[in-house]
């Protein structure tokens, strides 16, 4: 699968939700951006087994 065209991404997401980006900041947000879709994928890689139980919800 190809890459997305995360700046384009951000342009149309930010532009949809009537978020201004300064122009100066948009390389820093799409390398976050970047970042994390890289992050993602290595978290959805990680197999998890059919009969996983759910862990207890934790309450301070």
């Amino acid at each position: 699968m190809d890459e997305p065209d995360f700046h384009a991404l951000v342009r149309a997401n930010a532009a949809f939700l009537a978020l201004p980006i300064d122009p100066a900041m948009l390389d820093g947000v799409v390398a976050n951006l970047v970042l994390l879709h890289r992050h993602a994928a290595a978290v959805m890689e990680f197999a998890l087994p059919d009969a996983l139980d759910a862990a207890p919800s934790f309450r301070p």
